[in-house]
């Protein structure tokens, strides 16, 4: 499947590889997963945080709308920083 993103400026989007890479991190390959997306380690650090505290609380699991705004702020300019380094060529794409 090609992004969309992708498909109609021809640049790297934010996001792309991150699926594949969250699909390494599952199986343990942790250098494939970094080669996919440098900030996946992170990512599933915090989908397994989100549902291990669903598990220890689950009289109140954690809504996204109540996280602050500046991890939000921070989550967008690391991906954009991210990109801004992919699309100079520092970091590599993602393999198709």
């Amino acid at each position: 499947m090609i992004c969309p993103f992708r498909f109609l400026t021809g640049l790297v989007c934010p996001l792309c590889g991150m699926t594949r890479a969250m699909a390494a991190l599952g199986h343990g390959q942790w250098e494939k997963a970094l080669g996919y997306h440098p900030l996946s380690p992170l990512v599933m650090a915090g989908v397994v945080a989100w549902l291990g505290w669903g598990l220890v609380r689950p009289e109140r699991p954690v809504d996204p709308g109540r996280v602050p705004g500046r991890i939000w702020a921070g989550v967008g300019l690391a991906l954009l920083g991210l990109n801004i380094l992919r699309w100079w060529g520092t970091i590599g794409s993602p393999p198709a």
